[in-house]
């Protein structure tokens, strides 16, 4: 009788599964370019889809590869990542898959990302846009093998099935994925633990992901469970949560239970689903998951406050003041000392993104006494607002009267660039400069004679530094008109 009830309650959590998944599908599900000429590369695991660039890209000299050639360099990339997480999760042969992997190369959006499916097909949808330093803050020999390891790891961990699971999926197929009811924290978690594992970098070794860490323990500031077991965070660390805690939860169990209990824990889950994750953890670990977060954080907390105890027998340590509160994200600070924007002295600008507003850029007077400043205090001090996109840094003029940065915008509806925008501080105006360039971070020459920048453009993959020249418009030209014209490929 037990046995019925449980077996009941396991294929209602698989229709509801089945439910989210096909709502999953119809959110995440991509617009592409009609306009494309799509190719097909095969390897023995997966196909390779990338689309054709058009003569007068094909034809750059200044590109390192095209993308057939970047396809090939992704299955390479797959196979060895096939190989290694496979030997890793057990091998998928129980498994008769008709259809390879498919590995769509998106180079639509100037943001670094990935993503993997499961259902209705096998698929990991890979951003042709390399990652910043806010991305990943680690040397690594190739950016395209972490996040195809990332991705590949989630497919391979969606397809473990043991016992009465395996003989569902021969039934159901592509739709029984047990382990994807895991916490979210742990999905991810084993994920960056593996883009850490298997190449030179991962974000398991990220000095910000430490940071984020330290600054938790030492100020008694851990989330929940709850809290990491989701993106929907509005709060620090927002959605990157069950990232940061997740692969240091994961690290922490592989350290001190062994790398075997990390997949046990999977092995566990996938064959008993309806028992939840705690049942899992507990019998791979002999402890139920809050006694195991609590180790972890006591664990955490004692050496970090190791460390800081070492920082703090340091002589001549310089002190330092706190300039903003916004508990979130501020960047790209700027010290400024020109007589056009700072009169009254030195002061610094920064760029900053809440979840409570639009990202905008600011100015601080270090020598305040309002500080440090809190997000009550936006509405007086904001310099430029709205400047979407978070990876762009900014520039002032030498003169300080303008100032230079890239804004994320759509382009051509199907597309997502950086393009640069120009804001002159004294008319308060704000003129785009370039269209389609897929340029950031930009800056401007410390020559007030020399009319050029130096920014980042994104092509293929790479980060290229390109020399910008910016042209006035003709003197004549009405006050209302902008003060430079728009940026071709002939500037650069």
């Amino acid at each position: 009788m037990i046995r019925n009830i449980r077996f009941l309650f396991y294929l209602i959590i698989c229709l509801l599964f089945l439910c989210s998944l096909l709502l999953l599908t119809a959110v995440a599900n991509p617009r592409y370019d009609p306009g494309l000429e799509w190719q097909v590369l095969e390897s023995p695991h997966f196909s390779i889809y990338f689309f054709k660039l058009q003569d007068n890209e094909q034809n750059n000299e200044d590109s390192s590869c095209n993308n057939e050639q970047l396809a090939q360099i992704v299955a390479d990339i797959a196979e060895e990542t096939y190989r290694q997480v496979n030997a890793q999760l057990g091998s998928p042969n129980k498994h008769h898959h008709l259809q390879k992997i498919a590995i769509i190369m998106e180079d639509f959006s100037d943001y670094a990302l990935g993503f993997a499916s499961s259902f209705p097909h096998r698929v990991i949808r890979l951003s042709l846009t390399a990652p910043t330093a806010k991305s990943f803050d680690m040397k690594f020999r190739s950016w395209l093998k972490m996040v195809i390891t990332h991705e590949y790891t989630h497919l391979a961990h969606f397809e473990m099935t043991a016992g009465p699971t395996t003989a569902l999926r021969a039934l159901f197929g592509q739709i029984l994925t047990p382990n994807a009811l895991q916490p979210i924290w742990s999905i991810e978690g084993l994920a960056v633990y593996n883009e850490t594992k298997f190449t030179t970098g991962g974000r398991g070794i990220d000095a910000r992901y430490d940071m984020y860490l330290r600054m938790a323990a030492l100020e008694d500031q851990f989330n929940t469970l709850d809290q990491i077991n989701g993106y929907y965070l509005t709060s620090w660390p927002d959605g990157t949560a069950p990232y940061i805690y997740g692969q240091s939860l994961i690290h922490f169990i592989a350290q001190k239970y062994g790398a075997d209990k990390v997949i046990a824990m999977s092995e566990i889950f996938c064959e008993y689903p309806y028992l939840g994750f705690n049942y899992a953890v507990k019998k791979a670990t002999c402890l139920n998951l809050e006694e195991l977060y609590q180790n972890w954080k006591d664990s955490l907390k004692e050496k970090y406050k190791l460390r800081e105890q070492k920082i703090l027998s340091q002589k001549n340590l310089t002190s330092s003041q706190q300039l903003t509160k916004y508990h979130y994200w501020v960047d790209y600070p700027r010290w400024l000392s020109t007589p056009t924007l700072t009169p009254d002295g030195d002061k610094i600008a920064v760029r900053v993104s809440t979840p409570h507003s639009y990202p905008f850029i600011q100015i601080i007077d270090p020598l305040s006494s309002s500080l440090p400043l809190t997000p009550r205090s936006i509405k007086n001090e904001v310099l430029i607002k709205r400047t979407y996109g978070r990876n762009s840094s900014f520039s002032f003029s030498a003169d300080g009267s303008k100032i230079i940065y890239g804004k994320l915008g759509d382009y051509e509806q199907f597309y997502k660039y950086y393009d640069l925008y120009l804001f002159d501080l004294k008319k308060e105006k704000e003129t785009r400069l370039s269209e389609g360039l897929r340029t950031r971070d930009p800056c401007w020459s410390p020559d007030p004679n020399n009319p050029q920048i130096v920014a980042v453009i994104n092509q293929s993959g790479t980060n290229n530094l390109a020399l910008i020249n910016l042209h006035s418009s003709n003197s004549s030209i009405k006050e209302n008109q902008p003060a430079y014209k728009p940026i071709t490929k002939e500037d650069i």
